[in-house]
């Protein structure tokens, strides 16, 4: 039993981990296009009408961002990530404490109840990192637990995907940049 708290408290660590950063790409990238969009504007105000229905884009961008930013608030990371915490802040009591009584059993169970549960990514990224980051294995009654190399696979092309796409989203405001500074430094008189 006092294995199954110990990967169950690591496991929400994890969990509390990735809503944590969920929570900061988030609020980073949401500031990001507000800011964009912004200095766009500000760009825009005194350059002649060069770039065709900006006003239009802008206004749509900016419902967009303020839609996305509602989004982003219903699925409140840092709420999520706090439960996490408190749970395993909860697990990591009775871990240390554990007499392998009904009592520790019954409060195992009372804290699960009383948090989300985590997902299987959460539980895989503990088995990956324990093994080959930490080069501590997760046991369960004295034995390794084996991870198929299917599951580094997902855990890796999950981790590229991720950082990836972020990078990505948050390069998709320089492209219209690059385009404002190409209009302005070609329609420049040229010097004497």
């Amino acid at each position: 039993m006092s294995d199954r708290i110990w990967k169950t408290y690591k496991t929400r660590m994890h969990s509390e981990k990735r809503y944590r950063l969920y929570d900061r790409v988030s609020h980073l990238m949401l500031s990001y296009y507000t800011l964009c969009l912004i200095s766009y504007s500000i760009v825009e105000i005194g350059r002649p009408n060069t770039v065709p229905y900006f006003d239009v884009a802008a206004l749509i961008l900016t419902v967009l961002i303020f839609a996305c930013s509602l989004i982003v608030w219903g699925f409140q990371f840092a709420a999520t990530a706090n439960s996490y915490r408190d749970c395993y802040l909860e697990l990591q009591q009775l871990y240390f404490n554990f007499q392998n009584t009904k009592k520790d059993n019954d409060a195992y169970v009372a804290i699960l109840r009383k948090y989300p549960n985590h997902s299987d990514r959460d539980y895989q990224t503990l088995l990956i990192l324990q093994k080959h980051y930490y080069g501590e294995p997760v046991t369960e009654g004295g034995k390794i637990i084996p991870i198929p190399r299917a599951q580094i696979a997902y855990f890796v092309c999950r981790w590229i995907f991720f950082w990836f796409s972020t990078i990505a989203v948050f390069g998709l405001p320089l492209a219209p940049a690059a385009w404002v500074i190409n209009d302005t430094l070609c329609s420049a008189p040229p010097a004497p």
